[in-house]
C-alpha cells in the first residue's frame, strides 16, 4: 500500500510539472531534452521552446531556386486574428525602406522579398511583373507549408494609388492591418485590402473594347484576352473584369489551395517568359487575383459592406477622418505659404529701408 501511495504521489507531481510547463510556455511542445530540464529543474528555459526551424532552400519545378522565407517567432496580431498562424508578403526594390513594418507592426512574421537584389535573404529570380512576381514566388515556394492567412503588399506604407493622399485605412497600410479582421480573411477566404472602388471597378478592363476606344495608356487591358488563354488554358474571356485596385489583398490557405502548385508555377513561369514587359505583365495580374482565387470576373463588393466586414468600421467613419485630414494639411499649407509671404515682405522692407538709408 505504501509503495502504490508513493507511485500515486510521484505520478501527481509529475502531472502537475507537466500542466505549469504547458501553462507557463503558452503550449509550445516540449522535447525530450526540455522534459528533462524541467524535471531536473534546469535554468535553460530557451531550450524548452526546442529549436526553431531555420530557413531552408527549395527549388520549384520550374528549375528556378528561391530562398524560403524567414518567418520569426513573434506572436500574430491577436486584436482580430486570435491564433491564426499569419504571414505579410512584401515585394520591395532594394532602395525602398521597409523598415516601417517592424517599427509599427512588430507581431507580424514577415517574408520580405527584393526583387532586384540576388544577394538579398530573400529575392526573386528574375525582376518583372511587379509585385506579381513575388506573391507568386512564395505561393510556389511555401505551396505545401502555407499560414493560415497570407497578406500581400507592396514595400510602401502610405500611398496615394491614384487618390488624393488621405492618412488611414484607404491609404495607409499600417493603420489597414492594424485594423484588418484577420478572422474576416479567414472565413471568406479572400479580401481586397481596398474598399474604394474607384479605381477598378465597375468595369475597368474590357478585353474586346473597340479599337477606335482604346487607350495606348492601358496595356493591360489591350493584351488581356491574349494573357487569359495563355494563363486558363481557355477562350472564355469576360466581357468585363473588375474590381478595386491595386493588387494589395489577404487570402487564406484554403483559398490559395484551390488551385494546385502547379499551376501557380505555371503562372510564375508566363511572367517571366510573356513578351509583355514588366509594367504589362504586373498589371495583367492586378485585374486577376480575384478569378484566381475563385471570385467572378467582376468582384465589387459593396463599399459599406466592405468596410464594415473587414476593418469593424463604415465608410463614412474613415472618410470623415479623411476630410479632417485633408482640411488639417490645408490650413498647414495655408500657414506655411502666409509665413513664407511675411517672412518674403520683412526682407523686401529691410532692402527697402537699406536703399534710403544709403
Amino acid at each position: 500500500m505504501f509503495t502504490l501511495q508513493r507511485k500515486v504521489f510521484w505520478l501527481s507531481i509529475i502531472a502537475a510539472l507537466f500542466i505549469l510547463a504547458i501553462v507557463h510556455f503558452r503550449f509550445q511542445p516540449l522535447t525530450p531534452e526540455a522534459f528533462k530540464l524541467l524535471i531536473n529543474n534546469g535554468q535553460q528555459p530557451d531550450k524548452l521552446l526546442g529549436n526553431i526551424p531555420k530557413p531552408s532552400i527549395s527549388s520549384s519545378s520550374t528549375s528556378e531556386t528561391h530562398l524560403q522565407p524567414q518567418i520569426f517567432t513573434s506572436p500574430t496580431p491577436a486584436a482580430h486574428g486570435g491564433s491564426l498562424d499569419t504571414v505579410l508578403v512584401v515585394a520591395r526594390l532594394r532602395t525602398e525602406d521597409v523598415s516601417w513594418i517592424d517599427r509599427s507592426l512588430p507581431g507580424w512574421k514577415t517574408a520580405i522579398y527584393t526583387v532586384d537584389d540576388p544577394d538579398a535573404a530573400l529575392h526573386t529570380s528574375r525582376n518583372k511583373g511587379h509585385e506579381a512576381n513575388v506573391y507568386l514566388t512564395y505561393i510556389v515556394d511555401n505551396y505545401a507549408k502555407l499560414p493560415d492567412v497570407m497578406v500581400f503588399i507592396h514595400s510602401h506604407q502610405k500611398h496615394k494609388h491614384g487618390t488624393r493622399a488621405f492618412e488611414g485605412i484607404d491609404y495607409d497600410n499600417v493603420a489597414t492591418l492594424k485594423a484588418l479582421k484577420l478572422d474576416f480573411v479567414k472565413r471568406a477566404g479572400y479580401a481586397n485590402l481596398r474598399c474604394l472602388t474607384n479605381p477598378g471597378c465597375p468595369a475597368e478592363i474590357q478585353p474586346f473594347r473597340p479599337d477606335e476606344e482604346r487607350d495606348p495608356l492601358r496595356p493591360q487591358e489591350n493584351a488581356m484576352a491574349g494573357a487569359w488563354t495563355e494563363l486558363f488554358e481557355n477562350d472564355n474571356v469576360p466581357r468585363v473584369l473588375a474590381t478595386p485596385c491595386c493588387a494589395q489583398f489577404a487570402v487564406s490557405r484554403e483559398t490559395v489551395l484551390q488551385r494546385s502548385k502547379e499551376e501557380y508555377e505555371k503562372f510564375l513561369m508566363w511572367l517571366h517568359t510573356t513578351p509583355l514587359d514588366d509594367f504589362t505583365s504586373g498589371r495583367i495580374f492586378e485585374y486577376l487575383w480575384h478569378v484566381i482565387f475563385g471570385r467572378d470576373p467582376v468582384h465589387c463588393p459593396d463599399m459599406d459592406q466592405c468596410y464594415k466586414d473587414q476593418y469593424g468600421t463604415t465608410s463614412s467613419v474613415v472618410h470623415q477622418e479623411q476630410e479632417k485630414h485633408e482640411q488639417e494639411q490645408k490650413q498647414k499649407e495655408q500657414q506655411e505659404k502666409e509665413q513664407k509671404g511675411k517672412e518674403q515682405k520683412e526682407k523686401e522692407n529691410k532692402q527697402q529701408q537699406g536703399k534710403q538709408g544709403s
